[in-house]
């Protein structure tokens, strides 16, 4: 790599990260609701990222037949990785688990967690009673009401009746209920970022105008990951846990593409425990439609598998799925004895 950055998105307000689904009133009808996910999307996080480095660029111009993907590649570069995000939180560095476990009951995991439950699953004795997973971060979530606009007039907003939603924000609290310090960070490679060299940047960030202030990260995530997981080991030899920190997502069947993706790889897949979904990955303010639907195997996935991988080598180029470089698909390895 030839240029390695993390940027961290400081949150400063109630987010909205909006999950699949229409809400729009005309749509739904009245009392429609936009539900938030606990965490963006990467395509979140590389759209704002665009968004921000259009706006200081005037002679770019995008053919309308992009994809969203090739879109991305001619504002951010075809050469560019990004890998995430995770949350740090209170000055913890944690990933998002969104399968239902019957034991673990948390929506994220630091790193020392993500090793038990990595070592418990990928054990044939699954003994699940021995993971002692507290939850450290809780998802508060706050609604709001509105009302459709029907037109604005000469400074006047003019209501249609009737024509009520909801919106759900989230809010990140401790165990004890109180709002913590929050930070959607990601590793990023290859991108040139001269222009966002200045200190707290005001950013839109996910539904609703929301804001976050962009900063440079004085720690990547791949160095913390080292200190915490890897320990001094360059490469592993045997069975590991490959814990997914972002969706990943495909056009075609989750496991026909996952097979292949470890045979690709070089490696002898053993098990998947995790859970498939139906996401959509935004909605393309240029072309003023949503952006494609995909079948994903959710964010806290693990495959357990075999094989001798260099571990920095492969955080940056072996994620899993479509959009891969924008960092769906976002891989952790867990060498398992």
């Amino acid at each position: 790599m030839t240029q390695i950055t993390t940027l961290r998105f400081r949150i400063v307000e109630p987010m909205l990260f909006r999950a699949q689904g229409e809400f729009d009133p005309t749509i739904r009808g009245t009392y429609s609701r936009a539900r938030s996910l606990s965490m963006p999307l990467p395509s979140t996080i590389a759209g704002a990222l665009a968004t921000t480095l259009l706006s200081e660029r005037s002679n770019v111009t995008l053919s309308s037949d992009l994809d969203w993907i090739k879109a991305l590649e001619e504002i951010l570069g075809s050469g560019t990785k990004i890998r995430g995000p995770c949350l740090m939180f209170n000055d913890e560095l944690y990933v998002p688990f969104s399968i239902k476990h019957p034991i673990v009951k948390a929506e994220f995991l630091n790193l020392e967690d993500v090793k038990k439950i990595c070592t418990i699953i990928a054990s044939d004795a699954k003994d699940y009673q021995k993971i002692d997973i507290n939850p450290k971060i809780r998802i508060k979530k706050e609604v709001r009401t509105g009302i459709m606009l029907e037109a604005r007039d000469k400074g006047f907003k003019i209501t249609k009746e009737g024509y009520l939603y909801n919106v759900e924000f989230i809010i990140y609290e401790d165990e004890t209920r109180k709002a913590g310090n929050a930070e959607i960070l990601v590793d990023i490679a290859n991108l040139t970022l001269d222009s966002l060299r200045q200190r707290n940047i005001p950013i839109r960030l996910g539904g609703e105008g929301r804001i976050a202030f962009l900063n440079f990260a004085e720690k990547k995530i791949l160095e913390i990951i080292k200190d915490r997981i890897w320990k001094d080991k360059e490469t592993n030899k045997g069975k590991l846990a490959l814990y997914l920190t972002s969706p990943a997502i495909f056009k075609e069947k989750v496991k026909e593409a996952v097979d292949r993706w470890a045979k690709n790889n070089g490696l002898n897949l053993k098990k998947v425990i995790g859970e498939t979904d139906i996401i959509g990955v935004g909605f393309s303010i240029r072309e003023n439609i949503r952006k494609p639907i995909y079948n994903s195997l959710k964010a806290g996935s693990i495959l357990v598998v075999e094989g001798n991988i260099r571990f920095e080598d492969f955080y940056w180029n072996s994620n899993l799925g479509e959009g891969s470089s924008f960092g769906f698909g976002t891989i952790i390895a867990i060498p398992l004895a």
